[in-house]
């Protein structure tokens, strides 16, 4: 019937956050890499705790260069380690130090500008690049992976071994034949394994566990969706990555898929005549959406004036006093039977905050991609008196959270004009500008990478010009 009209909802995720997400058919090759992978994952597994003793050491050296005043010396310690293992705990904390992330910065352009890089990095088994998702062993790497055997990440030139074969005296055509064979069949293997080492590395290095994918108590990887914080059934990552964290967590490694076509969300769309489409959120990408697709962005207003307070973010020096501040926040208004909505970035962010407000006795409900089944329950729950709720993402679009009654105090809110009727407010005329007693109250623990997301958090209060308050609780090192 052709492409002639689309109509997409959500249209600023689909169009804009995962354009580039491949459509694909793809089918099974017919063998496992299990094996393999089996035989590695205890040398990669190796190499990474070799890794963090030396990022470790690293991270010493350079306090205590610091410490001297040579700054310098410590900066290229630092960004030795930094290269290492972004994410080592004792460097993030170092790095909160005055002066300590702008000393790296400089120290990383120069050596940039004089292209010696690879000195301070051959120190390391392996350089880490968030920015491009890599992972590259260095020589160290290599020889601490194959200590006795040089040649085994040199792939040999198959055109010169098969023509070896041609040339060589006194073979039969069928002696020729299976020469060749087991040069193809030798080839392939090496290749296979310096292929399945490349995505272990990654896997180790880039994908964390419930953060990026969680495994499911029947054993099977799934990856959580980076923007909707849901769990995506029956994708799988390309390129050998899926099984290598398979392996890494210790379950079955199902066969591998090869690809037989695919094609971009945004080419797909593009085949369509017209396309249009609607969200809360896409007034803030509207030149982005006209300039690729061109598309227009029109504001509709909302049916009912917004009583919505976003107070200023709250930024603190640890991970651990924001945490700390939130529970406090939590424990404050629950007292005053007020629903509560707080928003983190991944499964592992409201687990770990799940285990610091266990020990209040407060009730709370989490939903995140590990019992998604149960979101129905926990979203009818979230608006009633005192409810308390720990989400990621999931809790973002398109959720609608009613309230339970005595939630809303007056009749009438002064908040959008001057003609209320609320007892709170007449005892004190102003003071819901400083602190709104009612609605649910949304707590964003970090920034997204998409301030789109941040927004659809926000918009879980005030919905239909309810009461409601919203602020973000942040730590200064991670990213504002």
């Amino acid at each position: 019937r052709g492409h002639h009209y689309a109509i997409i909802d959500e249209v600023d995720i689909i169009l804009v956050d995962e354009a580039r997400t491949p459509l694909i058919i793809s089918g099974p090759v017919g063998f496992s890499k299990q094996k393999q992978l089996q035989e590695l994952v205890p040398l990669i597994s190796r190499l990474f705790r070799e890794q963090d003793r030396l990022v470790d050491r690293l991270v010493e050296e350079g306090e205590r260069l610091w410490r001297q005043g040579k700054t310098s010396e410590a900066g290229i310690k630092f960004l030795q380690a930094l290269r290492g293992s972004p994410k080592n705990k004792r460097l993030m904390r170092v790095q909160q130090e005055e002066g300590v992330k702008r000393t790296i910065e400089q120290v990383d352009g120069i050596l940039r500008r004089d292209k010696r890089l690879p000195e301070i990095d051959a120190e390391l088994f392996f350089v880490i690049d968030e920015r491009d998702h890599s992972v590259e062993l260095t020589d160290k790497g290599r020889a601490a992976l194959s200590p006795h055997d040089p040649n085994f990440f040199v792939l040999p030139d198959l055109s010169t071994e098969l023509a070896r074969w041609d040339v060589e005296p006194g073979l039969t055509p069928e002696e020729r034949a299976q020469r060749k064979e087991e040069t193809y069949r030798q080839f392939a293997e090496k290749s296979d394994r310096l292929a399945n080492i490349h995505a272990l590395l990654k896997a180790y290095a880039l994908f964390e566990k419930d953060v990026d994918y969680v495994v499911t108590p029947d054993g099977q990887v799934v990856i959580v969706d980076e923007f909707t914080g849901r769990l995506m059934p029956g994708r799988r990552f390309s390129d050998g990555l899926h099984e290598a964290l398979e392996a890494k967590e210790q379950v079955q490694v199902r066969e591998e898929t090869q690809t037989f076509g695919t094609i971009t969300l945004q080419n797909y769309f593009r085949m369509y005549k017209k396309i249009a489409g609607m969200s809360g959120t896409a007034l803030s990408i509207a030149s982005e959406l006209y300039q690729v697709y061109k598309l227009e962005v029109i504001e509709i207003p909302t049916n009912a004036p917004v009583r919505r307070i976003d107070y200023p973010d709250v930024v603190f020096r640890t991970k651990k006093a924001k945490y700390q501040a939130v529970v406090r926040e939590i424990v404050k208004w629950h007292k005053l039977g007020r629903p509560i909505l707080v928003g983190t970035t991944s499964v592992q962010a409201s687990e770990e905050l799940d285990r610091m407000l266990r020990p209040t006795g407060i009730r709370y409900s989490i939903l995140n991609a590990k019992n998604h089944e149960a979101e129905s329950q926990i979203i009818a729950y979230a608006g009633q008196p005192g409810a308390v709720t720990i989400a990621t993402n999931m809790a973002g679009r398109g959720t609608d959270i009613k309230l339970g009654p005595g939630v809303v105090k007056g009749e009438r809110c002064y908040l959008v004009s001057g003609d209320g009727k609320c007892a709170y407010w007449e005892e004190k005329p102003g003071r819901c500008y400083e602190e709104v007693p009612c609605g649910l109250y949304v707590i964003g623990t970090e920034r997204h990478e998409a301030r789109r997301i941040d927004d659809q958090l926000r918009g879980r209060a005030g919905r239909q010009g309810e009461r409601s308050g919203t602020r973000g609780q942040l730590c200064h090192y991670r990213s504002i």
